[in-house]
């Protein structure tokens, strides 16, 4: 950060604290800081200072449009970094907190701090802001959203156990584990044991793997459903931040999609295991993550529980899987005999591959001026699918195949 810039800013609110408001600045003690992901949500601030009965004056630009003093009328100066509000919370008092914050700032000083806060009791601040991360948290559950670190937030899928086709005895397994864990915190507790539980779904694309992290956050909405994108700039500090975001939010249900492709020269394996079972103990934690790619794993990963605990195959579906998902797509429109038949035609076809089906029988219906796909159109695409599958599965075998030659030259 600019020091000059950062000491211009402290100055003029010692100068604001002791000339416009008669406060002693000696008495204070100051955080100055670039916004963190719960304290950006200055908008919550007032709600928050509203809904728990704390006293507090506001002044400076309002955050949501209300009637506010405007920054101008008590500070002077450079009006490119006047605030965006001053908040005085237990005013007057050896409990006073001030926060003193700019929500947007111009290109020119985009190094100054976003935040700065003044109180002069440590513990009273600490306690306060505790509360008030739980209130924000609390406010994210209400609107029902995946907090999504690296893009922005999604709303939470809506679906049940009952929109999953997978095998039933696999469907069991996968249910039973998480719902024990789930309602299990007593006896976790009760034992000693860390409340943290790591399931992975590894299998070939397109058989349900996500349709799975889906079904899980869809059916436990008391627990906050949180996702880590990462790009070519995301590093281990991303990855201390969301685990310290779970914690703020527990009970968190944490998803990592493709996580063989996480690890990279800014995110370590290493700095990945110690989130998971090092020295600082996760809380109140699923931990949910899938891959293609099983191989391109460390064993150090999934080869000791505490880590993945427990690892899941999503394979093919099997023809009764086959049979269910068709019957659903197409809602009527064939017959159950040749529901049976193209069941058994489509051995070897992903799921993506049988919504394909449906969805290119449809457009064929469509373009005929028909109602709906009949099993002509059916035919027609599963002929188009079926050599399109076998050409990509000889193509897959000849580029494995000149990996094994060049690797073993």
């Amino acid at each position: 950060m600019n020091i000059s810039l950062k000491e211009d800013l402290f100055a003029k609110l010692l100068d604001i604290l002791e000339h416009k408001f008669k406060r002693v600045p000696q008495e204070y003690s100051f955080v100055m800081e670039k916004k963190t992901d719960l304290l950006s949500s200055f908008s919550g601030l007032e709600s928050f200072l509203r809904v728990e009965h704390i006293p507090y004056c506001k002044i400076g630009i309002s955050v949501n449009s209300q009637s506010m003093l405007p920054a101008s009328m008590f500070i002077e100066g450079d009006t490119d970094l006047l605030p965006s509000g001053l908040y005085f919370i237990y005013p007057e008092t050896d409990q006073e907190i001030m926060y003193y914050f700019y929500m947007e700032l111009t290109e020119e000083h985009r190094d100054a701090p976003h935040y700065i806060v003044g109180f002069k009791k440590v513990d009273v601040h600490s306690n306060f802001l505790k509360r008030y991360e739980t209130f924000l948290a609390a406010k994210i559950r209400e609107k029902g959203m995946v907090v999504v670190y690296g893009g922005r937030d999604i709303p939470r899928p809506c679906l049940t156990w009952d929109d999953l086709i997978l095998p039933e005895a696999l469907k069991d397994d996968i249910r039973l584990n998480i719902e024990n864990f789930m309602t299990g915190e007593k006896v976790y507790r009760k034992f000693g044991i860390p409340y943290k539980r790591g399931l992975l779904f590894t299998g070939l694309p397109g058989n349900g793997k996500t349709m799975l992290l889906k079904v899980i956050t869809s059916s436990y909405p008391s627990w906050q459903a949180m996702m880590f994108r990462c790009n070519i700039l995301t590093n281990n500090n991303d990855l201390d931040n969301f685990f310290e975001l779970a914690a703020d939010f527990a009970p968190s249900i944490l998803c990592f999609e493709d996580v063989d492709t996480l690890f990279t020269v800014r995110i370590t394996l290493s700095h990945f295991l110690n989130k998971l079972d090092g020295f600082e103990n996760l809380d109140r934690i699923l931990l949910l993550a899938t891959t293609n790619h099983p191989e391109n794993i460390d064993p150090a990963l999934i080869s000791r529980p505490s880590r993945f605990d427990r690892v899941w195959i999503i394979g093919l579906p099997d023809f009764d899987c086959r049979y269910e998902y068709l019957k659903r797509c197409f809602n009527g429109n064939l017959s159950e005999p040749f529901l049976s038949e193209l069941a058994q035609a489509t051995e070897g076809f992903s799921v993506t591959y049988l919504k394909e089906l449906y969805v290119s029988a449809s457009i064929r219906a469509i373009q005929g001026s028909k109602h709906g796909p009949d099993e002509n159109d059916v035919e027609e695409v599963l002929d188009l699918l079926s050599s399109q599958l076998k050409g990509a599965k000889q193509h897959f075998f000849v580029l494995e195949k000149k990996r094994i030659g060049f690797g073993e030259g």
